[in-house]
């Protein structure tokens, strides 16, 4: 393959077809988009039936969410909904009485008899009535802040609870599966747009009234109700525009050009917060850089390829027939007089046809928001409440049924595992060959395990099914005896612990904090926190700190920046909130303290280690294993490691991985013995520390010679270490 190439379509234009989807190339990008069937053009009232048949099934939703809401703060509900209807008929009452006002002025003018005093009435009901309404707006928003306040952090934590329940009773796969589906705004926004929703139909309906009353006349009764009837339909989905149509069905948008996307490739490299950036100027890259950016470019401009971030407005530019007939609709009111005018018909005031101008609009737009296919209409706000709904919604098969685990009888020197035939392989892989490919063995109570295994050979998924964070897809796993999934999870992991290198310090929390979440409920005890500092060899890191133990070293991200030519603030900026400055050696010490915790306050069966040390230096690393494999008393230990010397020779069984497969078991004197798998692995690592003068000497001469246990190879690593 060209070293030049570009990443490709995922997804074709024929499988999308397939798919229900039609795709329109616009400049650089691809756009794709559900289009409507073409039965929507000759049976429009079935597209307007079926969303709102859609709309009634989110009902029980919407009323869950307003019961919620309303018990909140019934007083604050009230009154946000109370004024929210009488601030949409104000602006029609306002129009109305403008009408009125300068119709009598039209007409005082032309009969030179001015009914002052009516004037001045609706002139000062016009202005007390947007006194109120700023009297009125200023109470809704005292309302709606505390409201909001309310009703975010009410549905946060009903949210958070149905989470953590999902994840005891079902593992992280299901929470994971589920959030692609929740809802995309916060519930007060969700709230605020139902009211919206509602004040915006009593707008319409009182706009209606207004302009029947404008318009209608005794010869031509039915004229304002076809003009009301024909400004409905052109809000329909069925007569939009295509971009309209597009945004209500859905629609997604990617870069498709090649010569766009090797632009893009080379512009990242000069960014300041690449992450490369370095690497880039290591391999001297700015000539080629600014050679491949400005040939692409060259090539896209001579092929006049439009280069549009928001490539729809190209449709916007398009001409469309329907545009006429929305063009002569919207219109319908202001033709009609001025044809009546020209034929000598009827005789209306300047004032009316300005005031029937003005409510034709605002019925026309609040008509497009109940009908139309706006992206904030109606039919999404319910389906993200539905969507709310669901994500509070705590799992139907509670695991309070299960058995508790430990059991009153069973075994004090840790757990018993038994996997028999377990395969699995992760959810939507692109691989043929499963992650872990039905693999049996036993560990005993108290046993030390050590797994080891090549990059990609399963030890990491092994770990994830040892842990629960997820199910196998065949086989099954024994706990002491029974089925992992006759337990209770939160139990299962409450005597467990877990040490990863993908392990975090949590954000907001001090030294201390992060390490007290070992075992939460004893997160006030500092003795037994400088105890595991000391065993996870971060004391001497902590006490070099700042604020020591108290030292937040990620802190939540609350700042906010407006724009300043000042040097002075803009460096403050940078100071706020900075995290603090640990190595990745420093970090899995501090974490390996918060796994001592943990197994120093007692209930731990378990102990499983994934790489805890990668980025340790070697002394660093030998203290770590050293300390663990004193702290296993009456505990089951699991290592994952593809670093031999510290553990395989302390391990009581020696788990070795090969592509997803279990090939050997065994302690290391009787694998090395097989001269197999782990035969190979071991010298491979071993002949890296020999002496240079039997460097060309065949590794299992040089390294075994003389007999089976290797004890060459172990002093090798003693060497490393030192």
């Amino acid at each position: 393959m060209s070293s030049t190439a570009v990443q490709g379509l995922d997804v074709n234009d024929d499988d999308l077809k397939k798919r229900g989807f039609r795709t329109l190339i616009l400049g650089v990008h691809r756009v794709i988009y559900v289009e409507p069937p073409p039965s929507a053009m000759f049976n429009p009232g079935k597209d307007v039936l079926e969303r709102y048949k859609a709309v009634s099934q989110t009902l029980p939703s919407v009323r869950w969410f307003l019961r919620q809401i309303i018990g909140l703060a019934p007083i604050h509900c009230f009154a946000i909904v109370s004024i929210s209807a009488i601030t949409a008929v104000q602006q029609t009452m306002h129009t109305y009485m403008t009408n009125r006002m300068l119709n009598l002025i039209e007409t005082g003018y032309r009969t030179n008899r001015m009914e002052s005093r009516t004037i001045l009435v609706l002139l000062g009901v016009r202005t007390l009535s947007a006194a109120l309404s700023m009297a009125l707006n200023h109470i809704s928003t005292r309302s709606e802040t505390c409201l909001e306040d309310r009703s975010n952090l009410h549905f946060e934590y009903l949210t958070m609870q149905a989470t953590l329940a999902k994840i005891y009773v079902h593992g992280p796969d299901h929470v994971d599966a589920h959030r692609a589906e929740t809802w995309d705004t916060n519930p007060w926004r969700l709230f605020e747009r139902l009211i919206e929703f509602g004040s915006t139909v009593f707008s319409a309906i009182s706009d209606g009234v207004l302009f029947y009353k404008l318009l209608s006349d005794e010869n031509n009764k039915w004229f304002a109700p076809g003009v009301m009837v024909m400004w409905t339909l052109r809000a329909m989905p069925f007569l939009s525009s295509q971009v309209t149509r597009m945004w209500t069905n859905g629609v997604l948008w990617h870069v498709a050009n090649p010569d766009y996307l090797r632009m893009g490739r080379v512009k990242k490299m000069t960014q300041s917060k690449c992450a490369y950036r370095q690497e880039c100027m290591n391999l001297n890259l700015g000539q080629y850089i600014i050679s491949e950016y400005g040939q692409n470019a060259k090539r896209l401009e001579l092929a006049g390829v439009h280069m549009d971030s928001y490539p729809l407005r190209m449709l916007h530019s398009t001409f469309d027939p329907k545009s006429i007939i929305h063009s002569a609709v919207n219109q319908a009111p202001t033709l009609y007089y001025i044809l009546n005018a020209v034929m000598g018909k009827k005789t209306v005031s300047f004032a009316t046809i300005s005031s029937v101008q003005s409510s034709s609009q605002m019925l026309q737009h609040r008509l497009s928001v109940i009908f139309g296919g706006r992206r904030d209409s109606l039919f999404d706000q319910m389906s993200n409440i539905q969507k709310l709904h669901q994500s509070t919604i705590h799992p139907p098969d509670s695991d309070e049924e299960l058995a508790a685990y430990p059991a009153e009888k069973c075994d004090s020197q840790g757990m018993m595992i038994d996997f028999r035939n377990v395969t699995f392989n992760y959810s939507g892989s692109k691989t043929i060959r499963p992650a872990i490919d039905n693999v049996s063995f036993t560990i005993q109570p108290g046993q030390l395990v050590v797994i080891v295994g090549a990059n990609g050979s399963g030890k990491t998924s092994m770990v994830k099914l040892l842990t629960r964070m997820h199910e196998p897809t065949t086989g099954e796993i024994l706990v002491d005896g029974q089925p992992a999934s006759s337990f209770r999870l939160r139990d299962l992991r409450e005597s467990t612990a877990t040490l990863s290198q993908d392990h975090n310090l949590f954000d907001g929390f001090s030294v201390h904090g992060n390490v007290a979440l070992g075992r939460y409920t004893r997160i006030e005890d500092t003795d037994l926190v400088e105890n595991a500092l000391n065993l996870g060899g971060a004391s001497e890191i902590v006490g070099k700190m700042k604020n020591q133990g108290a030292t937040v070293l990620v802190p939540l991200t609350t700042k906010s920046f407006m724009y300043s030519t000042k040097r002075k603030v803009t460096d403050l900026y940078e100071e706020l909130e900075k995290p603090g400055d640990v190595s990745g050696g420093e970090k899995q010490r501090l974490v390996a303290a918060r796994t001592f915790f943990r197994m120093n306050t007692g209930g731990l069966r378990l102990l499983v280690a994934d790489e805890p040390s990668a980025a340790m230096d070697p002394l660093g690393e030998f203290e770590l294993f050293t300390r663990l494999r004193e702290a296993r008393k009456g505990k089951t230990v699991i290592f994952i490691t593809h670093r031999f010397g510290h553990l395989t020779k302390h391990a009581d069984v020696i788990l070795c991985m090969k592509e997803g497969k279990l090939v050997e078991q065994g302690s290391h004197a009787e694998l090395i013995a097989k001269k197999g798998e782990y035969y190979d692995l071991y010298n491979v690592q071993a002949q890296a520390f020999i002496d240079t003068e039997t460097s060309n000497d065949s590794p299992s001469d040089t390294i075994l010679e003389g007999g089976t246990s290797g004890e060459i190879s172990e002093e090798a690593q003693t060497m490393r270490m030192t």
